[in-house]
This record gives structure tokens, sequence and C-alpha cells, in this order.
């Protein structure tokens, strides 16, 4: 841990619903000596709340997303848009690859997990992560057949507003 006197140094592994809520709260009230560094492979993400407008047609991805470079800034954060490959908890660092070792006193891991589909589901489009979801409701309406049926599996509060976009 950092001396008082020292900046700590704080690491947000992944822009998942906490840590953009931390992000919201920080550009409101900044935290005093700390430097606060989010690591996210996507610079925008889709805002759950706006997917079954981006699913309708009635939002643009631009306008469904959560541009996390304006956050950050508006945060005092910073931002490395990377996908890290290690982390070692002995000496307090994530591996980014190709650039240096991020060094961290304290680290919050909010990666949003990845759904779990059943096996042979290969018409399936999970939802979380959710950057990249885009990509993969294009793709999957690509390979659908016309007339096909969907179901939406779980969800939570916004699957009954996804099943009604999906289905318009």
């Amino acid at each position: 841990m950092p001396s008082p006197a020292s900046i700590a140094d704080i690491v947000l592994l992944g822009a998942g619903a906490a840590h953009r809520e931390l992000l919201r709260h920080l550009a409101r009230r900044p935290l005093g000596r700390a430097r606060v560094t989010l690591v996210s492979a996507e610079p925008e993400i889709p805002e759950p709340g706006r997917l079954p407008g981006l699913i309708r047609g009635d939002l643009t991805l631009a306008e469904a997303c959560i541009d996390l470079g304006r956050l950050c800034v508006a945060a005092g954060v910073r931002l490395i848009l990377a996908d890290p490959i290690g982390l070692d908890l002995t000496e307090p660092s994530i591996d980014l690859g190709a650039r240096p070792l991020l060094r961290f006193d304290l680290l919050s891991a909010d990666l949003e997990g990845g759904s779990i589909q059943p096996a042979g589901g290969d018409a399936g489009l999970a939802l979380s992560p959710l950057g990249g979801f885009h990509d993969r409701l294009v793709a999957l309406e690509q390979a659908l057949p016309d007339g096909a049926r969907l179901a939406v599996v779980g969800g939570g509060a916004i699957a009954p507003e996804l099943a009604l976009a999906l289905a318009w």
C-alpha cells in the first residue's frame, strides 16, 4: 500500500457497470490523491438501456454507445485501450502485451463476464460482454434464414425490451 503522502495508483480493469458508475461519480467528485486508470479493450461500449433502441434502429451505434474516452476525461481518469494478458499479484501489475507493465496499488475488476450458451448454440447471441455486441448482432441477422424464430434467454430486467425490439 502507498504511504498516506504518496499518490495511490488505482486500476479499474474492465468497463463493467460498476466501473462506469464510478467514473460518473468521479466526474462529479474527483478523488484527492489518487491516480485512476481504466483498462478496456473497447473505446466505446453499448449502454444496456439503449440496446432496444439500437436493435429497433431508433438509435445509431454512436447514440447507443458510451464513449469511454469522453467519460474518462470528464472523470480525470486515464484510459488505456488494451486487452490484458496477465495479472501478477505478488508484484502488483497487469501485463498488457506490447505495452509496459501497468503497476497498481489497488485493483478492481469488473469485466462483465461472457454469457454461457448451450452446446451447438451457434445461432445464439450473448449480451455480455457488451463490447462487440453490435457486430455480433449484425452477424447473427445475416446468418439467420428468413422466418427464423428467436428466443431471449436470461437478460434480466431488460429481457422483455430486448425481445420486443428483436420482434420489431
